[in-house]
């Protein structure tokens, strides 16, 4: 029985696996587990005769070319009201309406930040007693009875020194 070498490469340089058994006088099977694509073997015996050769692992079938079905893509164009196209330059076509436009909201944010902005350093400033005093000039009557207790406590005071 003659002694066989067989080496299996894939189209990326990887050895793949194999198992060599003999059938029969001269003849063996070489089986290997291998993703679709080129492999290449080498087989060389004990007196260094070699013999190398390529294969081709086909892809599965739902990779396979083939023609375009166009009653169903007509029946579906009919359905959704769309149109089949004829040539690629009717794919790269202008589109007639816009489905929605989009509008920046980054002004309206700048604006109230703004906004925001000055409000607190007024606020800062000035604080809330800035707006009680608008309150109590809208209300006159709570206004001079405030003033009127003023003066009586100053007046008061000065009484004791």
């Amino acid at each position: 029985m003659a002694y066989l070498d067989i080496v299996a490469v894939n189209e990326v340089g990887e050895e793949i696996d194999t198992l060599s058994e003999p059938v029969a006088p001269g003849k063996s099977r070489v089986s290997f587990d291998a993703d679709p694509g080129l492999i290449f073997l080498r087989i060389s015996n004990e007196q260094n005769s070699m013999y190398q050769a390529g294969i081709s692992i086909p892809y599965s079938e739902e990779y396979k070319i083939q023609p375009p079905n166009k009653a169903l893509l007509q029946n579906i164009a009919s359905r959704t009201g769309g149109q089949v196209i004829s040539n690629p330059e009717q794919a790269m076509r202008d589109i007639d309406y816009k489905s929605s436009e989009s509008k920046s909201v980054q002004k309206w944010l700048v604006l109230i930040a703004m906004l925001l902005f000055f409000v607190d350093i007024t606020l800062r400033r000035f604080g809330w007693r800035m707006l009680s005093r608008k309150w109590k000039r809208d209300r006159p009557e709570q206004l001079s009875t405030t003033n009127e207790t003023n003066v009586a406590q100053i007046l008061k005071r000065k009484k004791k020194r």
